[in-house]
């Protein structure tokens, strides 16, 4: 591919810093006392009449229903009306003045059934779905449940994903491509709209897709995303403002610019349909060109690295539970680790390891060693400081880090 955008590895897309002046400061101090509850009591009816909109939608059909087959046309017709009139006068009353520029034209559902959208730094974001008059998302399955916003996602047939297992993520990747290809078969369902990246940044960079959007074989049309605001108050990383900082900075704006450019459709070629990597890939470059800035070399995990290691409270936490189960088990050194990189795996490409353990594979490390089962809770709570929500599973990445440290320290092995 010709000029294909520079590829960089140094840049870190998940560090964000706001700089606020004193005269930021000033403007955020009075539009909080000012204009921020203004916003508030302007967005209440337009919420309340939107939930009351969905919840006439939806009645009458199961989840199932709305899940796999077209709405009829008046459920069509109250969609339009909450995203064309009560979800745009939304935005407006946040304070969010966008402009679209058009590259091309937007595609229809039988010429892209897909929307892949970036770069995504921001919440804000979804904003970009009204514009885009409320295509299907693709949302965690607990998002259904969130008062307010999970019946709005479910009115627009979002595809709902999990991520507890393998086996989920295959099925989530079969219900996608099977709904995509519907779409572009002329099924009547709506288009899909995704972001490739799977995380936020901080726009300076594209970091890789995930292959799940170019799965399905079908045309794509990319859509890009600017906030030309000189300040930035809308990005949100995992090393940056806190969600609550964020909301408040944004909405104590008099106005966010928000420019959205669709570029031409992407009809893959046969290489790429058998290569959804690749796909990927191309289409990423064309996005980077366009926008002007680098591809990286950064994903999604490399964020949740960041997020595990960046609170010194909860680094120092971890550390400690780590060296309580490796003590117990009598293993200061490098042999659990090892074994967490080296058993079972049939190939030395550290790209093809499944880097995620549930409990039994995790502990099992620990008693290979040739120790006693004399800990469970130990190596437990070391298990549990590294998931949340009641995952059932680890990303181990994390883990190896810290225990490396410990393991490089001179003074550990020698610890009683």
């Amino acid at each position: 591919m010709k000029n294909r955008p520079q590829r960089i590895k140094t840049l870190n897309p998940f560090y964000h810093r706001v700089e606020l002046t004193l005269w930021d400061k000033i403007k955020i101090g009075l539009f909080t006392v000012t204009l921020l509850p203004i916003k508030i009591l302007l967005l209440i009816p337009f919420l309340c009449l939107a939930e009351l909109l969905v919840l006439i939608g939806l009645s009458g059909i199961t989840f199932e229903e709305s899940q796999s087959t077209q709405l009829s046309k008046w459920r069509r017709v109250v969609r339009w009306i909450i995203a064309h009139l009560v979800m745009k006068s939304i935005v407006f009353c946040s304070g969010f003045i966008w402009k679209i520029k058009e590259t091309g034209k937007r595609a229809t559902p039988e010429e892209a059934p897909i929307f892949v959208v970036g770069p995504h730094s921001s919440y804000f974001d979804s904003f970009v779905v009204i514009l885009l008059g409320s295509p299907s998302i693709v949302a965690k399955l607990d998002t259904k449940d969130v008062p307010i916003f999970g019946r709005l996602v479910t009115f627009t047939q979002a595809v709902y994903v999990t991520r507890e297992s393998k086996e989920s993520r295959k099925q989530v990747m079969e219900a996608l491509k099977q709904r995509a290809q519907g779409v572009f078969n002329g099924n009547g369902m709506p288009q899909i709209y995704i972001y490739p990246e799977g995380t936020t940044g901080n726009r300076s960079s594209l970091i890789k897709f995930k292959p799940g959007a170019f799965v399905p074989q079908v045309p794509v049309q990319p859509v890009l995303i600017r906030y030309p605001n000189v300040f930035d108050a809308v990005t949100y990383t995992f090393d940056g403002l806190s969600l609550k900082q964020n909301i408040w900075y944004a909405l104590a704006q008099l106005y966010v610019n928000v420019e959205v450019e669709y570029l031409p459709v992407y009809v893959p070629s046969e290489a790429e349909k058998n290569d959804p990597n690749l796909f990927a890939e191309n289409v990423r470059s064309v996005m980077s060109e366009s926008l002007r800035i680098p591809m990286s070399d950064y994903q999604f995990e490399d964020g949740t690295l960041l997020s595990a290691l960046r609170d010194e409270t909860k680094f120092l936490h971890k550390l400690q539970t780590i060296h309580q189960a490796k003590k117990v088990f009598g293993v200061l050194d490098y042999r659990v680790e090892t074994a967490m990189l080296l058993r079972g795996q049939g190939s030395i490409y550290m790209r093809q390891m499944n880097w995620r353990k549930n409990f039994v594979e995790f502990q099992a490390q620990f008693y290979n060693m040739g120790s006693e089962i004399s800990s469970i809770p130990k190596v437990r709570d070391v298990f549990n400081s590294f998931t949340k929500n009641g995952e059932d599973s680890l990303d181990v990445r994390p883990y190896l880090v810290l225990a490396s440290l410990l393991c490089n320290n001179k003074r550990y092995g020698s610890r009683s």
